[in-house]
């Protein structure tokens, strides 16, 4: 839960695009008309529009997580995921209404302006943030190394809290072990790992177990080294301070572009089946849901989400009401599920209300499907690498489902199908895989899915 300080922080940041959007405005209008403010009815409306676009956008876009820790880079793709859907609903807007009301100049001033603005603003407000840090959220950090520049790297962290790394120990590149270093980081729920790369052994065996590590554990391995502000693109990596660090462990989507794609579409996506599938089929469904087995037609369940954060995950009610939802998993011919909710199961109607888990950022439209917390509890002590499905964000569908690994848990190898498939999902993601997955997930619902329970 948010507590007040970082409440109003957000109500701050909030305000701080509202009023770039009045500036950005006035000013088109004084380089187009020499006015600051222009009169009459069709640029007082675009503004209004403009407002209610950058309040829906900030939203959706998850503008408010910008904070402290967040760095330059991260910032940019943070604004052009902002840019590209608040574009998209003013120039449908002006298109809609009668884009002969307005000059092109205006419109292209204001955009230009206004994104300009909210790059340079933000920024600002992250130096401000950094100045009057406290309170924020912190990723308990080990790192691997014991020469001066690692020492100079964990004072920077241990002296500068913004950056968002709690130091909890050091170890040398001699004193871990596979057991050693598995335990601690399972004792001290340690989320991120630094190592020296100028004194770490390049070995094989060793990077291996780094990775099992990495996958199992869900953490990420950063390598920090001496020679990497001079060699390496200020694009190609982070900054902690003044300490340059890389990803041991690249994955698709710790690529900015790749995650900004993947957000856009998941964000359009929703959008367009809320407007043009869900303002009719909701309705039916809502009604027929109502009138077998009454209220609540809706059903809210805690899920493990990106990070294993717990979200509300939303689905049409398929069950009788009862006291086992959040600790029973569904099986074959389960007494519980109702008839019309045999039906919605069948063809994965129930799933559609994730959409607006998607809208709110809990989830995405693919990828790995959430399990109950106390399923994932369960098999998280039992499955190898089972946690590390919570490196991306979850999934309406997912590859695991296209391929037929869903339905009823019999035994521990139906989960394990399951997990083989996320893990290859996260380690191979891409734009046209995710395009693939839906197709297969429609055309799934069409004829009806037989491992569906």
């Amino acid at each position: 839960m948010q507590n007040k300080s970082e409440s109003s922080k957000i109500k701050v940041h909030f305000l701080l695009f509202i009023l770039i959007n009045f500036l950005s405005f006035g000013l088109a209008n004084l380089i187009t008309f020499k006015l600051f403010w222009k009169d009459g009815h069709a640029y007082p409306s675009l503004l209004l529009i403009s407002i209610i676009s950058t309040i829906f956008t900030y939203f959706i876009s998850r503008q408010n997580l910008i904070n402290a820790t967040t760095q330059i880079p991260q910032l940019i793709w943070k604004i052009i995921e902002f840019a590209f859907l608040y574009t998209f609903f003013v120039l449908l807007y002006w298109f809609l209404i009668n884009a002969t009301h307005y000059i092109n100049i205006h419109i292209s001033g204001f955009l230009l302006i206004y994104f300009g603005l909210l790059i340079l603003g933000n920024a600002v407000y992250i130096r401000y943030l950094r100045r009057n840090s406290n309170n924020l959220p912190t990723l308990n950090t080990l790192v691997i190394g014991s020469n001066n520049f690692t020492q100079q790297f964990i004072e920077s962290i241990s002296t500068n809290s913004w950056l968002g790394f709690k130091f909890i120990k050091n170890f040398s590149q001699n004193s871990f072990l596979e057991n050693d270093l598995n335990q601690f980081i399972n004792e001290n729920d340690i989320n991120v790992v630094f190592i020296n790369w100028d004194e770490f052994a390049q070995n094989t065996q060793v990077e291996k177990l780094l990775r099992f590590i990495a996958e199992d554990r869900n953490i990420k391995f950063y390598v920090i080294s001496e020679i990497f502000g001079t060699k390496l693109m200020p694009s190609s990596y982070f900054l902690a301070g003044n300490f340059p660090y890389i990803n041991l462990f690249n994955f698709p989507l710790d690529n900015e572009f790749n995650a900004t794609l993947k957000r856009l579409f998941d964000i359009i996506f929703s959008i367009l089946f809320f407007v043009f599938i869900a303002s009719w089929l909701f309705p039916i469904i809502f009604v027929i849901i109502l009138l077998h087995s009454g209220l609540p037609v809706f059903f809210k369940q805690k899920r493990h989400g990106m990070d294993n954060q717990v979200f509300d995950c939303y689905k049409f009610r398929t069950m009788i009401q009862n006291k086992y939802s959040d600790s029973k998993i569904t099986v074959r011919n389960d007494p519980r599920v109702t008839n019309f909710g045999r039906i919605l199961r069948k063809t994965s109607l129930d799933e559609l209300p994730q959409f607006w888990n998607v809208l709110r950022g809990d989830m995405s439209v693919v990828g790995p499907r959430p399990h109950m917390v106390n399923q994932n509890n369960h098999y998280n002590q039992i499955i190898s690498k089972y946690n590390f499905r919570h490196y991306v964000k979850p999934g309406i569908t997912g590859l695991a489902q296209v391929e037929g690994f869903r339905g009823e848990i019999i035994e521990n190898k139906d989960m394990e199908n399951r997990i083989q498939s996320d893990i290859y999902y996260i380690r191979n993601w891409s734009f046209g895989l995710d395009l693939r997955i839906i197709y297969r997930t429609a055309a799934n619902m069409l004829r009806g899915d037989k491992n569906a329970i």
